[in-house]
């Protein structure tokens, strides 16, 4: 729409047979509606006029997806067919479904009514739990515990006095916002010294989560990821930063280039790092399955005359969206806040690129720190 993508779409559909609403019109999308019209987009309001003028809705600064213009239907002040299945779409709401306000929705709103403290992304919370399981090599030859639990320890300790190695995971609650990375819990990783052939190269971290998505209804959904963790047993020398081991997580495919990294941790120490994940929407192959809610829609336009706001029976959309679903991402290791470690875009840094440098999250850029002292 001339501002980046934007999303217009947020709408269930298809209720269970037997339940209340099925057949039936949804009173919340209706209510929703019309406080979209009582929040400024009204023919009868100055500022809806003056700003749809030339026939749409131009999107400024310091809104986000600036620059977008929303073409509207003037008589009514709602959006056209064109654009999708959007809440203050013009054609009338159907029978059983649900709509939520989309991005343009919110969007369209603000900009009447000058509204710059906006979120278009719903706000998640939730909580997380995570597990390891399947270590490569096998356990035996390689020595370990706690598989399938959320703390595993590895490795013949080399010396009388010493320790395995050992990692663990601390989950918790977190909130966020739809698309955007979050602090899913805490990993620990203990720096030992073990014979070798006792010792494991990865295994798998299972992340798993409930998720509350207030504002669109959701509660309870339950998505998960399953990512595989490298562990780098580095040689070890007089340079106690070079030598350190350092775990890695391969992100997945489309995820931001600043994730991907390496978390170190110094020999004989411990250390905890944030670990980051997202939810996000993506199509469903199939539409779906019963950990993940499908939204999609159905059917072809007919034509409709007149006021047909709120409710025009046997009128559906003529946007055919496909099926998403919402997915867990797990990304990559965040800050360093406990211990004697760091996070690096690369394997193995030089100690001088270490000292006094930053992991820039979330702005597009990776760099490097040593987060305690060492």
């Amino acid at each position: 729409m001339g501002g980046g993508e934007i999303n217009i779409e947020r709408w269930y559909t298809n209720p269970v047979s037997s339940s209340p609403a099925a057949g039936r019109y949804d009173l919340l999308q209706t209510a929703i509606h019309e406080i979209g019209h009582a929040l400024g987009m009204s023919s009868a309001n100055l500022a809806y006029r003056d700003e749809t003028g030339d026939g749409s809705i131009d999107v400024g600064l310091p809104l986000p997806s600036a620059g977008s213009i929303i073409p509207v239907e003037d008589s009514h002040a709602h959006l056209p067919d064109e654009l999708g299945q959007t809440l203050m779409w013009g054609g009338g709401l159907p029978r059983n479904q649900r709509r939520y306000p989309s991005s343009v929705d919110i969007l369209a709103n603000a900009q009447v009514s000058q509204f710059t403290d906006v979120n278009i992304e719903p706000p998640i919370e939730g909580s997380t739990g995570s597990i390891f399981s399947n270590p490569n090599p096998n356990c035996p030859p390689a020595a370990c515990t706690g598989m399938g639990t959320n703390s595993i320890t590895w490795g013949i300790p080399s010396r009388t006095t010493g320790l395995p190695n050992s990692l663990s995971i601390a989950g918790g609650s977190f909130a966020g916002s739809l698309g955007s990375p979050f602090v899913a819990g805490t990993i620990n990783y203990f720096n030992g010294s073990v014979l070798v052939g006792s010792s494991i190269s990865e295994v798998d971290l299972s992340l798993s989560t409930l998720v509350d998505i207030p504002t669109l209804g959701i509660a309870g959904l339950s998505v998960d990821d399953s990512r595989k963790v490298t562990i780098n047993n580095t040689l070890n020398t007089s340079d106690p930063i070079a030598s350190a081991d350092f775990l890695s997580i391969a992100p997945p495919s489309g995820a931001s280039s600043i994730f991907g990294n390496h978390f170190h941790v110094l020999e004989g120490e411990s250390a905890t790092a944030e670990l980051m994940a997202q939810i996000v929407l993506q199509d469903a192959i199939d539409g779906g399955d019963g950990d993940t809610l499908p939204l999609s829609g159905l059917g072809s336009s007919q034509s409709s005359g007149g006021d047909p706001d709120p409710l025009s029976s046997g009128f559906v959309p003529t946007s055919h969206a496909s099926p998403q679903k919402f997915v867990l991402q797990l990304l990559g290791f965040g800050d360093v806040v406990d211990g004697r470690g760091f996070v690096t875009a690369t394997s193995v840094p030089e100690p001088t690129s270490v000292a006094g440098l930053g992991f820039a999250l979330g702005l597009g850029a990776l760099s490097l720190r040593r987060k305690t002292k060492v």
